[in-house]
């Protein structure tokens, strides 16, 4: 028979998630920017026209597994 596969990893998370508002939502803000490299200003995601329509969910993990297949 053919035998195929593939190379992968994943990560699998359990928990609580809840959404954000005020403070905790421009924090949660602020470390997503650095993550992405970028400088987080805070009088900047304050006035931002964006900033009511977007979400910010914080996730906080009881459990995490994962697995992986390096060819």
């Amino acid at each position: 028979g053919m035998n195929l596969t593939t190379a992968y990893k994943s990560v699998i998370g359990f928990g609580n998630c809840k959404k954000c508002e005020g403070e905790e939502k421009l924090r949660g803000l602020e470390l997503l920017l650095s993550h992405c490299g970028r400088e987080p200003d805070r009088a900047m995601l304050s006035k931002c026209a964006a900033l009511d329509v977007t979400a910010v969910y914080k996730i906080t993990l009881d459990e995490l597994t994962g697995k992986k297949n390096i060819l």
